[in-house]
């Protein structure tokens, strides 16, 4: 809500002289991450690559705001891109068939195993 975060500003603008851009980008990034983190869960991710199969990912996400879960499936140029698009896609980063996200970015990718050794 941006008046949480005019709010915020004034706060800000009483104890500080001077506020940067970088300032003003804190606040805004805080809100928009207020307003969405707790909006989607991971339901369900099923993961297809291979090396005769074109990469793909099937996600499903809960939709706490609407209270719906959604389904989308991608391919792409490997299976965390396909995740990943499939990702943007129900988050409505992008339509289907357009690319639009170039400004969302993985941050962290880590992969670890349960157990040790080759029956991971």
């Amino acid at each position: 809500d941006l008046n949480k975060a005019f709010v915020r500003f004034k706060e800000l603008a009483d104890k500080k002289k001077e506020i940067s851009v970088m300032d003003l980008e804190s606040l805004v990034n805080d809100e928009i991450q207020d307003m969405t983190s707790n909006r989607f869960a991971l339901v369900n991710v099923q993961v297809l690559c291979g090396a005769r199969c074109v990469p793909s990912a099937t996600i499903t996400l809960y939709d706490e705001k609407e209270k719906i879960e959604r389904t989308d499936a991608s391919i792409g140029t490997g299976p965390v891109d396909a995740a990943f698009q499939a990702v943007n896609r129900l988050m409505g980063f992008t339509a289907f068939g357009q690319s639009g996200a170039a400004d969302v970015k993985l941050l962290e990718y880590s992969v670890s195993s349960v157990t040790a050794g080759i029956d991971a």
